[in-house]
């Protein structure tokens, strides 16, 4: 997987950088929130590991700002802060998951794999199906013949 790991604490992201690395996974490393969504806003990213405490945008803005773009890439939030308030926020801003610090290593791979195994699996379901001249949108709940749109209802779809 392609991971983007948002992390300020240099000693901290290098660590963890090391240990998806040695899982397989590539790591792009970012130390600051603007950077960071910068970076994850290309849409490059299988999984993105965000820190909430970034200096010049924080994380959940950073997370906000990405889903308002459009970019769907699975979000893994983790920090220090322990609120509940926190962590609704965050898994409200756009957040997929969430994760307090400190952490357990296997816990934190068992994390990014199961959100690697969501974000292939929306990957793999088609926008469109087509047979002949037939177009079925799933995103827009609509179906085609040619040039002419079929009105279907709800249950029919």
């Amino acid at each position: 997987m392609k991971i983007l790991l948002a992390e300020d604490d240099l000693r901290l992201g290098r660590a963890i950088k090391r240990v998806f690395e040695e899982e397989g996974h590539e790591v792009t490393v970012s130390t600051d929130g603007k950077q960071s969504f910068e970076v994850a806003a290309r849409g490059e990213f299988d999984v993105i590991v965000l820190d909430i405490n970034l200096p010049e945008m924080n994380g959940f803005d950073v997370c906000r700002d990405l889903r308002t773009s459009g970019v769907e890439t699975s979000v893994l939030m983790m920090t220090g802060r322990t609120d509940v308030e926190d962590r609704v926020r965050g898994l409200d801003c756009g957040a997929d998951d969430y994760m307090l610090k400190p952490f357990a290593v296997a816990e934190l791979l068992a994390r990014v794999r199961a959100l690697g195994r969501r974000s292939a699996r929306a990957a793999a379901i088609p926008s469109q199906l087509r047979a002949g001249d037939l177009v079925l949108d799933f995103a827009r709940h609509s179906a085609v013949r040619g040039e002419r749109e079929i009105e279907l209802t709800v249950k029919e779809f």
